[in-house]
């Protein structure tokens, strides 16, 4: 049976207004000495800075309880571990985004363990705080929510997280991943799994104000049954065999785009494969099915090589909408392989309510429509060189 250590028999407090990261990481850490274990926390409010978690570690917030970011920055650090994102070594990024030598931060973080589980019963969770960091991206992201790199045998299972100063879930080079019936409230990217592979996300509630799927480099991925409400982009993201499946997309957001101060849905696709990185695959493929898109600016965007969109590493070559129902969108998508061949298929779609033409695409395209379609496709669908 695996030994537990509920925080507040080692003089941790709820509801304690100042922050208690010290004591809290000493119960952490004596559970890691020991080999393994699980940090409770009751119910209550314990407000700390960065936390560090290890193998064989399960974080369990009981009904009620909740763990509240510090409001000082200096209560966070990022442990001096590489990531494996390139662009945060790249000069061109480290100016545009304004990336702090310290960009690797958050309220949880574990690096190159294994078997990490964070679990919440009803009603519990994390608070980011939106606690602003003027030296942070953009002169305001602070730390992120939960930083696991280079895991295997994760699962995130019940909890809730709120307010996240910058990405809620940084998953970046893990493998096998496992997250289930966590809700997202505001703050900016709901999922970043760059580099990441065998990942399973289902029934969770995503109300972002930034991306609420991201990365690139991603591989057999699966996310099904979950909402999706997002001020940017539903999907920003790409990969190898990227599944999609039962996600209901509908704009506009809950919460605002922090930067810009906005609430419309841009994509439920936007292409992600930026060029400081490594890759493992040469071509990428991505399905939508079984889903309800509703009330966005466009279904996609893609145009291979164009640098502002970061398309320019791995190349889309297979697209698929299956079974989908889209509705509501109100700006004509792209999708442009320039030379670059994608097939891409629309099958049992029922479109309506779109602008016109629903979506341009150039010779590159091999486009596939089945017959619920074909009556509607001169207006729906248009062939054109891409500027």
């Amino acid at each position: 049976m695996m030994p537990t250590y509920p925080v507040t028999d080692y003089g941790v407090k709820p509801n304690y207004q100042t922050s208690q990261t010290a004591a809290i990481q000493a119960v952490i850490d004596q559970c890691h000495a020991a080999g393994g274990g699980q940090i409770t926390f009751p119910k209550g409010y314990y407000h700390t800075g960065g936390l560090r978690l290890y193998s064989d570690m399960t974080l369990y917030l009981q009904s009620g309880a909740w763990i509240v970011g510090s409001t000082d920055l200096a209560d966070y650090q990022d442990f001096h571990i590489p990531s494996s994102i390139q662009y945060l070594q790249d000069p061109e990024y480290i100016q545009a985004w304004h990336l702090p030598p310290y960009y690797f931060y958050a309220l949880i973080q574990a690096f190159h363990e294994k078997n990490i589980t964070i679990v919440g019963e009803n009603n519990s969770g994390f608070d980011g705080r939106d606690l602003w960091d003027t030296r942070g991206e953009e002169g305001f992201r602070g730390p992120m929510g939960v930083i696991l790199s280079g895991c295997q045998k994760v699962t995130l299972k019940g909890y809730q997280f709120k307010n996240s100063a910058n990405w809620s879930h940084c998953l970046d080079a893990c493998q096998d991943l496992t997250v289930q019936h966590v809700s997202i409230y505001a703050g900016h990217d709901g999922f970043n799994l760059h580099h990441s592979q065998n990942i399973l996300i289902e029934d969770c509630l995503l109300e972002t104000g930034d991306d609420a799927f991201a990365g690139y480099d991603v591989s057999d991925l699966v996310a099904r049954n979950c909402e999706v409400r997002t001020a940017c982009n539903g999907a920003r993201i790409g990969g190898h065999n990227l599944v999609f499946d039962g996600v209901n997309f509908k704009g506009p957001g809950t919460y605002p785009h922090i930067s810009e101060g906005t609430y419309y849905t841009h994509a439920i696709l936007k292409y992600y494969a930026v060029i400081p990185e490594q890759y493992r695959y040469d071509t990428g493929a991505i399905t939508f099915k079984n889903c309800q898109v509703d009330q966005a600016y466009r279904l996609v965007i893609y145009d291979y090589g164009d640098h502002a969109l970061m398309h320019e590493a791995q190349p889309l070559t297979n697209l698929t909408f299956e079974n989908m129902t889209i509705n509501g969108l109100s700006h004509t998508s792209t999708v442009y392989g320039r030379q670059h061949p994608l097939t891409l298929t629309f099958k049992d779609c029922q479109i309506t309510n779109v602008s016109t033409p629903f979506l341009q695409y150039d010779d590159a395209v091999n486009l596939q429509i089945d017959e619920k379609l074909t009556a509607t496709a001169a207006a729906l669908f248009q062939k054109t060189k891409p500027a």
